[in-house]
């Protein structure tokens, strides 16, 4: 395992750094739309100083890969490319919903997590997933955008979901209107943490999953920005 790690999270309008240096968490968070370049670096070396190191004695890097906005997920990428261009450390690329799924299950006890976000142009990232007792996440249904009237969720009866993530309420809350009842409960205001993205790549690290510099790639699931006119009217809900 990496000893002092430091991970990004870039994805949504939330913008958060955390760093593990000698067993102890130092973490930043804010909500800054669109302004996830001017504040990366000061939170980085916010936590930097606050653990009394340099980043030169980072051994470790994480981001999370993504899905999200994919400007966010860009800054993320870069930033953490620069950096391991520079050091030669490895990467550990985080699934943003994974790291949302895994917050959901830190902060709320929750082992069975619905996490989504909106992705726009009348659609939604989704996944599944189980986190179990020693922090591992797993995939029941994994990440993937499609329209929240279309996708099909595997609940499991035998457990508690909850569903996270903007995504709830994305598209006139059609997600929500179609899982609420399957739910024990619903926050469509959590947002993915860089503490979570930081301790799943522990892992990673540990089962030696890191990977070059230059590998450090966004994963968008889809390769457009925008719909054309002709796309936006063929989605609006009829009427």
């Amino acid at each position: 395992m990496s000893d002092t790690l430091l991970a990004l999270e870039t994805s949504t309008e939330a913008c958060s750094v955390a760093l593990c240096h000698a067993g102890a968490y130092f973490q930043r968070y804010e909500l800054a739309p669109q302004q996830h370049a001017q504040r990366v670096m000061p939170m980085i070396d916010a936590v930097v100083a606050e653990a009394g190191i340099t980043v030169q004695q980072v051994t470790g890097l994480a981001y999370a890969h993504g899905p999200g906005s994919f400007t966010g997920i860009r800054v993320g990428a870069g930033f953490i490319q620069g950096i391991a261009m520079g050091t030669g450390l490895r990467v550990a690329g985080v699934s943003t919903l994974a790291a949302l799924a895994h917050r959901a299950s830190r902060e709320q006890g929750n082992q069975a997590v619905i996490a989504s976000l909106d992705a726009r142009m009348q659609e939604v990232y989704v996944a599944a997933y189980r986190v179990a007792a020693s922090s591992i996440v797993e995939a029941v249904l994994p990440d993937c955008v499609t329209r929240p009237d279309a996708v099909a969720l595997p609940l499991d009866a035998a457990q508690a979901w909850v569903g996270v993530g903007s995504g709830w309420t994305a598209c006139d809350g059609v997600l929500n209107q179609r899982y609420a009842s399957a739910m024990t409960r619903i926050d469509a205001t959590l947002t993915p943490h860089a503490l979570d993205v930081l301790m799943l790549a522990q892992d990673m690290f540990a089962r030696g999953d890191a990977l070059p510099a230059a590998e450090a790639m966004p994963v968008y699931l889809r390769d457009k920005v925008a719909l054309t006119e002709a796309e936006r009217a063929a989605r609006k809900p009829s009427t």
